[in-house]
C-alpha cells in the first residue's frame, strides 16, 4: 500500500476513512464542523489541532457532551466535558456493573443529537463526491464520525484531508536552505551548504533543526554554526516559518504562533480578568465587580468600569474597552520571541 493510501487508513476500522471534529446543539443543529482529516488521525489530536482546547480554556461555561475517542479532553476539563463512564472490571459486583450500563445509556442519550448531525452531513458529502456507478455490494460503507473513501473520487474529497507528513516538512526546509546556499554563493566565496539534523513533531507543526553539512560530516567545531534557530512547517497548511533560538529554548514562539499564525485564541492576563470579574460579580454583586475591575485597571473612569461590567456579563464588550485592558495588562511580544513567516502555506480546500 503507498503512502498516501496508507495516511487515510483508520486503525479502529481497518479501511480507507475521512474523519471531522464536529459540534452540535441539542436539537442536532451543527454549530462547528472542522477540516477533514485522513481516518488514522486521533480525535484528541485534531482537537488540538483545531483549537478547541482553548476554546475550552477561554470559555469556562461552555459544556460538551463527548464520545469514548475524547477522554483525554474530558479528563483535562472535568467540570465542561462530559465522557462516557469508564467501564467496571469483570469481576466488579453487579449493582457496580448495571450502574455503570445505565450512566452510559444516559451519556449516550444526551450525545445522540451530534450523531444524527454526523450522518445527515456524511451523506451529504457522499453524494457529493462524484463517485461512480456501483452496485450495492461495492459502495462505500458510512460510519457516524467518518465515512469510507472510494479511492477514484474526484475533485476536493482527494485534497480535503491534507496533512503535511514529515518527509514534506523536510523537503520544504531543504528546499528552502538550498536557495540560502544559491543566494549566499552569489555574494561570497565561503558559502557553505546546510542540512537538517533533527526533526521533531509539534501538535501545531513540525519543528526542524538545521546544521552545516561539514560539522555534520566531520564534527569538527570550527565549522559548527551558533544561533541558528529551528524552521517551523505548518502540519496543517505547509507554510514554512523561523524561530530564534531563545524562543525555540523557552517555548515562547508558540502563542505567537497560535495567536498570531493560526489565529487561535490564545489565553491572557485579560481573560484572567474576566473570570475574577464574572465570579466577584455572581458572588457579590455587580458593584463590587465595578470596584474590583477599578482596582485592577485604575485607567477606566467609574462609568467605563460600569459599562465594562455590564457589556462583560451580556458577552458584548466594547472592543475600546479590551483594548485598554489589553494594553494595561498584556505586555507585547519581545521581536526577538516572534516567529518569522518565510512563506505563507496553502490553505485547505475545506477553508
Amino acid at each position: 500500500m503507498s503512502l498516501g493510501r496508507q495516511t487515510f487508513v483508520s486503525g479502529k476500522k481497518k479501511q480507507n476513512t475521512i474523519k471531522t471534529t464536529t459540534f452540535s446543539d441539542p436539537q442536532g443543529r451543527t454549530l462547528f464542523s472542522g477540516v477533514v482529516r485522513p481516518g488514522r488521525m486521533h480525535d484528541q489530536t485534531a482537537v488540538r489541532i483545531e483549537g478547541i482546547v482553548e476554546q475550552f480554556h477561554r470559555h469556562l461555561r461552555v459544556k460538551a457532551e463527548v464520545d469514548e475517542g475524547y477522554r483525554g479532553l474530558a479528563n483535562k476539563f472535568p467540570g465542561q466535558v462530559s465522557a462516557p463512564p469508564k467501564k467496571p472490571k469483570d469481576d466488579a459486583p453487579l449493582g457496580d456493573q448495571h450502574a455503570w450500563r445505565e450512566q452510559r445509556r444516559r451519556q449516550s442519550s444526551a450525545r445522540i443529537c451530534v450523531e444524527h448531525t454526523n450522518a445527515t452531513g456524511a451523506e451529504h458529502l457522499f453524494r457529493s463526491c462524484r463517485i461512480p456507478e456501483q452496485d450495492a455490494r461495492q459502495r462505500p460503507r458510512m460510519w457516524p464520525w467518518a465515512m469510507r473513501i472510494w479511492w477514484r473520487a474526484e475533485g476536493p474529497i482527494r485534497d480535503a484531508a491534507r496533512v503535511i507528513e514529515r518527509e514534506a516538512a523536510v523537503r520544504a526546509v531543504e528546499e528552502q536552505l538550498e536557495r540560502d546556499y544559491q543566494q549566499w554563493r552569489a555574494v561570497s566565496v565561503d558559502a557553505m551548504r546546510m542540512a537538517v539534523v533533527r526533526v521533531k513533531k509539534h501538535e501545531l507543526v513540525w519543528i526542524v533543526s538545521w546544521q552545516s553539512e561539514e560539522f555534520v560530516r566531520t564534527r569538527d567545531a570550527d565549522h559548527m554554526l551558533i544561533g541558528n534557530g529551528p524552521y517551523l512547517v505548518d502540519r496543517v497548511d505547509g507554510g514554512l516559518h523561523q524561530i530564534g533560538v531563545v524562543s525555540a529554548v523557552t517555548g515562547e514562539w508558540e502563542a505567537d504562533y497560535r495567536a498570531r499564525i493560526r489565529k487561535l485564541p490564545v489565553r491572557t492576563a485579560v481573560d484572567d480578568l474576566h473570570d475574577v470579574i464574572c465570579g466577584v460579580a455572581t458572588t457579590r454583586g455587580r458593584v463590587h465587580a465595578v470596584r474590583t475591575l477599578r482596582q485592577k485597571l485604575p485607567v477606566l473612569s467609574p462609568a467605563e468600569a460600569i459599562e465594562y461590567v455590564s457589556t462583560l456579563l451580556d458577552g458584548d464588550i466594547p472592543a475600546g474597552l479590551v483594548g485598554v485592558a489589553t494594553k494595561e495588562l498584556v505586555e507585547p511580544l519581545d521581536p526577538v520571541l516572534a516567529v518569522e513567516t518565510i512563506r505563507h502555506g496553502v490553505p485547505s480546500p475545506t477553508e
